[in-house]
């Protein structure tokens, strides 16, 4: 019987499993073939030539798809987060206060304050859903025949994976040499209001209205975003408490 393996054309030579075929493999998946160093530079140097390039599909092939760059993003800013984790955990710990008000079950601020813990725990994945409250604020400021709801998600995928890729390239390290907690979590709300103001002001415009419109768009967002996050948490800590 021939001793072939599987998928090796006949009379071809079987190539030895190995780290490089992980790798193609790895960016045949992903599609890093199409550009994922080109399409967060070009984000940040020239967004408003991408997202239009994007959107009416002239430039479309030289970019990574929207919504895997950014879950990418969201990937290496968990990783990140994994190099100084135990000591972020211990200082955000040393924050907490566990005094309950008058009202409340005993123990729910301190019940309240280990579910939300957890959850900051996981920023990069609750970052990557305030893309919802994103792309349909903007859609609804800016909607027009040439800016309709899925270039509005796209808008927004790319928004907050950059700031992901930003934090996790440009703040981690920081944070992760100096322990700079304070500056981590002020940084990391900055750019969540930059980097889309940023990518909307190259796309629609420097206006001073698209200015107001891009702020009330973000502001919308984040606000919507912590409330169903700080909604949630507390329904999760009275349910589950005893």
């Amino acid at each position: 019987m021939d001793s072939v393996s599987h998928g090796a054309p006949a009379g071809a030579h079987p190539e030895r499993l190995s780290f490089r075929f992980f790798v193609h493999e790895l960016q045949h998946y992903l599609h890093l073939e199409k550009g994922l160093l080109h399409t967060f530079v070009d984000l940040l140097v020239r967004p408003g030539s991408l997202l239009r390039g994007y959107f009416d599909g002239t430039r479309r092939r030289e970019y990574t798809n929207p919504i895997a760059y950014g879950l990418m993003a969201a990937a290496a800013s968990l990783i990140a987060f994994s190099t100084y984790q135990k000591a972020y955990v211990s200082w955000m710990r040393a924050q907490m206060t566990t005094v309950t008000p008058a009202g409340m079950p005993d123990g729910f601020v301190q019940a309240y304050m280990e579910n939300i813990f957890a959850v900051t725990q996981r920023s990069a994945v609750t970052s990557f859903l305030l893309a919802v409250p994103l792309a349909l604020s903007v859609w609804l400021l800016f909607r027009s025949a040439r800016f309709n709801l899925a270039e509005a998600f796209a808008f927004a995928f790319y928004a907050v994976g950059t700031y992901l890729f930003v934090y996790a390239i440009g703040v981690s390290p920081i944070v992760y040499a100096a322990h700079a907690w304070t500056f981590a979590q002020y940084s990391g709300f900055a750019l969540q209001v930059i980097v889309p103001i940023w990518l909307g002001l190259r796309l629609f415009g420097g206006r001073v209205v698209n200015v107001l419109k891009l702020l009330l768009a973000v502001g919308v967002s984040v606000f919507v975003g912590y409330m169903v996050i700080i909604v949630g948490v507390i329904t999760y800590t009275v349910a589950t408490m005893h």
